[in-house]
């Protein structure tokens, strides 16, 4: 990414989801059934890529090809719903982001914000929730020892991926070398030049230098399973395989991410993220293995199995109400603390509260304090709110005022930061003048200029270039803001939460092709 300020753009999102998920054979392959070829799917992530069309049609569209995908290498249930809510969280999380919070920071700065400070908790809060749905030895239950088998291990000699370590622990389960699984019967002369590749790749995948695609790492078990009537130990067994199968796609794509994390912003950076995760993750299992026992009290009162869907529903709904309401009575006893003394509160206060509400709920709501800011507010940048409030107040049909703001803004290093705000002062100028050829160029510009930058003020924006669209008789802009707006949650006047069929979008066309509203 590049230093553009904002967040990354739903093409970047997909391509990202994609590439992690290694789904995207080199050539075409098996899991690419259904008339679905690399090149259509790319095809369609571009198409995404240029934010032209029917964005949510398009984007729903692509994430359930991808699911589709992921199911043909992730077969055990229960992991396959946990990728899914996983990532329907940081899409939701995401989409919400884009209509509420702006940024003044580059897409790479933005990145580094959403990684630690958003979507490391909330991976590691709906992973949890996910797994707590089914009884324990059902989630994974084969599976590496340990808590950190798919997270990397930093030290000061290098880094140990979670790659390395699945492929070690298949190693270990099945009971021979890796030499032996890829390449058994080795002979002196290798003779078997396909047995031979099948054991590069491997040492290669476990060096971290090479990274399989989703499809090559099953095709490269399927064939080390192949042709031994002895089987090894028992991974012949479809519900074994199935858990070696989702270990290895959950340990490749957890790699990809943390390789990315380090080579975009330093092992320091994923260091602590690491840390993070894996603080917060322990602190979830510890919660969870309390509700299990409390299912195991409740399944033995009710003479039911404490598998029973509906108890550990009912269970986990009632641990999550109460966490709720202790993160949020925490929570105000913070802002009070706040208020009253003007400074975060020191340690001994901070262990008080999480004696009184749980070490969870603090956790979660003062790490990012207790990590640090990651990037300073750029100064002025609360004047220039002020002042653009206040130009849009002036009763004047011109731009001498706001050119100079816009002068000021670039004198101040926040022209790139807060570019949509000139134009929109423009648009609202020209439109109280009745200018509506200037009134369309000047909104024009904010509109492409807001979207991944100003957060709320969207909601007038988006609906004053669709006014517009629609004065002009401009069919194609209309519809593009109008699903710019669904795609992020945005409401369209005399669209609402209508249906965009061709007959509501011409009634609104229509009507606000003749109507005028207060700017």
């Amino acid at each position: 990414m590049g230093e553009e300020v904002g967040f990354p753009t739903q093409g970047e999102l997909i391509r990202f989801a994609f590439r992690f998920s290694g789904v995207l054979p080199e050539k075409q392959d098996a899991s690419l059934a259904r008339g679905v070829t690399r090149d259509n799917v790319r095809r369609a992530i571009d198409r995404l890529a240029m934010d032209d069309g029917k964005l949510e049609e398009n984007f729903e569209r692509l994430l359930r090809m991808l699911g589709e995908m992921v199911g043909e290498h992730v077969e055990w249930p229960p992991v396959h719903q946990a990728l899914g809510d996983v990532l329907g969280s940081v899409l939701e999380d995401y989409q919400s982001l884009l209509a509420n919070e702006g940024t003044f920071l580059t897409r790479r700065e933005t990145v580094q914000w959403l990684i630690r400070d958003r979507w490391t908790s909330l991976v590691a809060t709906t992973l949890a929730k996910s797994a707590a749905q089914w009884h324990p030895s059902v989630f994974l239950p084969m599976r590496p020892a340990g808590d950190t088998w798919f997270l990397p291990d930093f030290d000061g000699t290098g880094v140990v991926w979670p790659m390395r370590k699945s492929l070690d622990w298949l190693y270990e389960t099945a009971g021979v070398s890796r030499t032996q699984f890829h390449y058994p019967g080795r002979d002196a002369e290798e003779s078997d030049s396909q047995r031979r590749r099948d054991l590069e790749n491997a040492e290669n995948w476990a060096s971290g230098r090479s990274l399989p695609s989703a499809p090559a790492l099953r095709h490269s078990l399927q064939q080390a399973l192949t042709g031994r009537p002895e089987g090894l130990a028992g991974l012949n067994d479809p519900s074994k395989l199935q858990c070696v199968q989702a270990v290895l796609f959950l340990a490749r794509g957890s790699t990809a991410i943390w390789q990315t994390i380090v080579a975009k912003h330093g092992t320091d950076f994923a260091s602590q993220v690491r840390a993070l995760f894996l603080r917060q993750w322990r602190l979830l299992m510890t919660e969870m293995a309390k509700v299990e026992r409390q299912i195991a009290r409740e399944a033995r009162a009710h003479g039911v199995a404490p598998d029973h869907p509906d108890l550990r529903s009912d269970v986990f709904q009632g641990w999550a109400e109460e966490t709720r309401y202790r993160s949020d009575r925490a929570q105000q006893e913070l802002q009070t603390h706040i208020a009253s003394t003007g400074r975060f509160p020191a340690d001994s206060v901070l262990q008080q509260l999480a004696v009184d509400h749980g070490e969870l709920a603090l956790e979660f709501l003062t790490h990012s304090h207790r990590l640090g800011r990651l990037h300073e507010c750029p100064p002025h940048f609360a004047e220039a709110f002020g002042e653009w409030d206040r130009l849009r107040q002036v009763d004047s049909h011109t731009f001498e005022d706001v050119d100079a703001f816009a002068a000021r803004l670039r004198e101040q290093g926040l022209a790139e930061i807060l570019c949509w705000m000139p134009p929109w002062l423009r648009f609202i100028r020209a439109y109280r003048a009745g200018d509506h050829e200037q009134a369309w160029s000047s909104i024009g510009q904010a509109y492409e200029s807001a979207r991944y930058r100003a957060g709320r003020p969207q909601y007038e924006i988006v609906n004053q270039f669709v006014e517009m669209a629609a004065k002009r008789g401009d069919a194609a802009a209309f519809r593009r803001g109008v699903h710019w707006a669904r795609y992020i949650g945005l409401q369209i006047r005399w669209i609402r939460d209508a249906p965009l069929t061709r007959k509501n979008l011409q009634f609104a066309m229509e009507f606000l092709g003749r109507a005028s509203y207060g700017v």
